[in-house]
């Protein structure tokens, strides 16, 4: 199985980390590995939405006005 190191890394977000492996009766290995399961996850569920929304939007057979601007959308949505 591959491994990884993190060099740097903050001690608040080591202490959090360390916490929360705690309450979860985890190893902070086991945490870590939990954690970017989850942020994986959540980042590919945008991007399908992101997707899915453009492709509705391409869709539509209207005229969208043109006070309405699709990269505004867009990066709204990002920021979600």
């Amino acid at each position: 199985m591959p491994s990884l190191q993190v060099r740097d890394l903050p001690k608040p977000i080591y202490d959090k980390l360390k916490a929360l492996a705690e309450r979860e009766r985890r190893s902070m290995a086991q945490q870590v590995v939990v954690l970017l399961e989850q942020a994986l996850a959540t980042k590919e569920e945008h991007i399908m939405r992101r997707k899915e929304l453009m492709n509705r939007m391409m869709n539509l057979d209207i005229r969208l006005e043109k006070s309405l601007d699709l990269t505004k959308i867009v990066r709204e949505d990002r920021e979600r």
